[in-house]
């Protein structure tokens, strides 16, 4: 005879209120832990303890990746139309970025656990071993957190288990820059070596191009050959790549430009020679066509290779893509005037706004010819 799946039995409360209670069997037959329906009378009560047991069962059958398959996909995900309609602001940007902490880490990592295994203390550990800043250690526990936090609402767990996790404390730290003699192994003035670190001319390129005119991530995806002038030598800074992937206005907002050392001027023309795409409304770093920019996470990927085959040593350092424009500001900061560094690196001060209203990128940069060959030495 079949043990029936749970009792109901009546329980008085310290405020005079009669409630039922439920007490379930595991898949073995052992009486669980009694657990409250919430309900005074028995047939909704066992309309709750019915619903309870599918609730679980559901729970042993959901994995993580197949809940998700539609989780943070714009247009298709039931909870953000569920935030629109109760009001609650969700943009697509950021849509975009809790997606790929889904693709890129947390399905890679309990995709093929059910809901409910899932628990505070292995989210504990996967974060901990993230080698990320704690500010984006935190924001990919949000990530977690809004999928469990909807699979309760679903009824298919009992609990959010990143409820039980602080988040971790700022830990800001500045970004290193490079040895002089470092700089030298990322970039070698022999092309088949240079080449070598950088797996060829595309992104030995791109970050001589970001070590020598301090050009932020999103400003170099967003170039296109419109905004290189080989005759100055310079390049314009008008456009940059968004989180969600869109070219708009740099971050400051003002175009600006920069001097192109005679070297890194020398690397372009050769990457254009051997680009794909070289028409003016092309981009420079172009992505699967000369129109749409490479991913963010590509570069970096591509970075930290670079590192590793010039043989740099990282452990117990920041060396991120950013330490590139970092590297730039010392070494200028030391060669040329305060306001032509603030120029061309884009923290233009309201007395240059004033001084040059109304002229282009490259009559400003004019203004700054006298400190040309000092940049051009700091290159050499």
């Amino acid at each position: 005879m079949a043990v029936k799946p749970f009792t109901l039995y009546k329980r008085k409360l310290n405020s005079g209120r009669v409630l039922y209670y439920a007490i379930f069997r595991d898949e073995s037959g052992a009486r669980l832990p009694a657990v409250s329906t919430g309900e005074a009378k028995k047939a909704a009560a066992e309309s709750w303890a019915i619903k309870h047991l599918n609730a679980k069962k559901r729970e042993k059958a959901a994995t993580l990746a197949d809940f998700t398959t539609d989780f943070f996909r714009w247009g298709v995900c039931p909870w953000i139309a569920r935030q629109h309609a109760q009001g609650r602001p969700f943009s697509s940007v950021m849509a975009r970025m809790r997606r790929g902490h889904l693709d890129r880490l947390i399905i890679p990592a309990f995709g093929k656990m059910r809901l409910g295994e899932i628990k505070a203390g292995r989210i504990s550990d996967f974060l901990l071993k993230l080698e990320l800043s704690n500010s984006s250690k935190n924001q990919i526990r949000n990530t977690i957190s809004i999928v469990m936090e909807e699979a309760v609402f679903q009824e298919l767990i009992e609990y959010n288990p990143v409820k039980n996790l602080r988040r971790f404390a700022d830990n800001y730290q500045k970004r290193d820059i490079f040895a002089a003699d470092e700089l030298r192994r990322l970039f070698p003035e022999d092309r088949g070596a240079l080449f070598d670190n950088w797996a060829g001319p595309y992104w030995s390129t791109f970050f001589f191009v970001m070590l020598t005119t301090g050009i932020r991530l999103g400003e170099i995806r967003a170039l296109f050959w419109a905004n290189v002038d080989f005759t100055i030598p310079a390049l314009t800074v008008t456009r940059a790549v968004k989180s969600d992937r869109s070219i708009g206005p740099p971050k400051s907002r003002e175009q600006r430009a920069v001097y192109l050392p005679p070297r890194t001027a020398a690397m372009l023309e050769m990457w254009r020679a051997a680009s794909r795409y070289t028409a003016v409304n092309d981009l420079v770093f172009h992505g699967r066509d000369g129109q749409h920019p490479i991913h963010s996470h590509t570069a970096l990927d591509y970075f930290r290779k670079g590192l590793k085959a010039a043989g740099i040593e990282t452990r117990g350092r920041v060396l991120v893509i950013h330490s590139l424009r970092h590297q730039y500001n010392s070494i200028m900061r030391r060669a040329i005037s305060e306001s032509a560094l603030q120029y061309m690196i884009g923290h233009t001060s309201t007395a240059m706004t004033d001084r040059y209203d109304g002229a282009g990128p490259l009559d400003k940069l004019r203004a700054f010819l006298p400190e040309r060959e000092k940049i051009d030495d700091a290159w050499k």
